[in-house]
């Protein structure tokens, strides 16, 4: 099956609205959008998980009675509907939202700045905030960019970050599988990975004595193997249940390709040819991989990146 015809955005959460309601992201009367650092403020104190969602509650309109959701249509045709990880699109919602648009159950961020951290000290399941253990920072660990010795210091200090958030997910994932195999379900996962600022537990041994990339590109490489790893471990569940013929299993990005490693002569931001030292301003001058020193060549050779890169002249 081929589909010739697909439009998605350069940013993740009004491409990952487009999908779950089928509407393309110029729709803003359909988009409510609310703060997303709302949920910081159960950290500091300033708001109890319950005040927030009358908050926003109150804020969102709730969706006309015939509009569909992808998760709801999968519910009127028996399957079991869950989903992990960043939670719906951005940028703040509630337990109310995820039942309107039909999850029957989900497990993760409410809202898309704490998602930008991979140490969260509490997530939130099925309506309630489930504590996590020994992770203790309000902004879930959110590392500081570009590279310099203050954000390596800063990344790689552990303190407060004991529990590996793609871990929390990806074992809740296997159980879900493993707990519906005999019944229809429809499993999605936003997943955070390769999302920055980078951030892994250890960098992987297919890196770590790689000479030709800094040390921040090791991370972010290990950040990728460990997404692919992870899809591995998703299809060797589905085969050990012996469904993995009576199941479809998509993998795709929802965004344009973001450098989350940047280092001074390295790749830079705001982003700069490296060959002539001025800045992209997506006009005359467009981002490609191999004047923008990316490595990785991230965007396969094409124009851009995620964000739009700002017209300045110096």
């Amino acid at each position: 099956m081929r589909f010739r015809n697909a439009y998605s955005c350069v940013l993740c959460a009004p491409a990952r609205a487009s999908l779950l309601t089928g509407l393309h992201d110029c729709n803003s009367s359909k988009f409510e959008i609310t703060n997303a650092g709302i949920y910081k403020k159960i950290s500091t104190g300033e708001y109890t998980h319950l005040e927030i969602e009358k908050l926003i509650n109150k804020k969102l309109s709730p969706p006309p009675e015939n509009f569909k959701f992808l998760a709801g249509i999968a519910k009127e045709a028996g399957y079991k509907t869950a989903q992990f990880g960043k939670l719906e699109w951005g940028f703040a919602a509630a337990h109310q939202q995820l039942a309107q648009h039909g999850w029957d159950h989900y497990f993760g961020y409410m809202n898309h700045v704490r998602a930008h951290g991979f140490y969260p000290p509490y997530l939130f399941r099925n309506g309630e905030l489930i504590k996590i253990e020994r992770n203790s920072l309000a902004n879930c660990g959110k590392s500081g960019e570009p590279e310099t010795p203050e954000t390596y210091n800063e990344r790689w200090n552990i303190k407060g970050k004991k529990t590996y958030s793609q871990h929390i997910f990806m074992d809740s994932i296997l159980q879900f599988i493993s707990e519906n195999k005999d019944q229809p379900f429809f499993l999605y996962f936003p997943t955070q990975l390769p999302h920055g600022p980078v951030s892994i537990p250890t960098v992987h041994p297919d890196f770590k004595n790689n000479v030709h990339l800094t040390q921040i590109e090791k991370e972010y490489a290990s950040i990728v193997k460990m997404l692919d790893d992870n899809i591995g471990e998703i299809m060797s569940k589905l085969e050990s249940l012996n469904i993995q013929e009576n199941t479809i299993l998509i993998f795709t990005s929802d965004n344009g390709h973001e450098i989350y490693y940047a280092q001074e002569r390295r790749i830079q931001k705001p982003y700069r040819n490296m060959q002539t030292d001025e800045l992209f301003n997506g006009l005359e001058s467009k981002y490609y991989s191999e004047l923008g020193g990316d490595i990785f060549n991230g965007n396969g050779g094409r124009a851009g990146l995620k964000k739009k890169q700002p017209a300045r002249r110096d």
